[in-house]
């Protein structure tokens, strides 16, 4: 029994070292992402929808 208790701390102390790690490598992307945008999204609307429209 003991030694279930002692693996089962250690997922958790793995768990939480981990856990920081992923949080500050996905920021990192999405700051990267950001800074890499220059503000302008494009859209696809295809020629026929526009002349639905009017």
């Amino acid at each position: 029994m003991l030694s279930y208790v002692n693996q089962h701390d250690k997922g958790r102390a793995s768990e939480g070292l981990s856990l920081p790690l992923i949080i500050g490598g996905l920021a990192l992307i999405f700051k990267s992402m950001l800074m890499s945008y220059n503000g302008n999204i494009e859209i696809y609307v295809p020629a026929d929808a526009m002349a639905q429209a009017t």
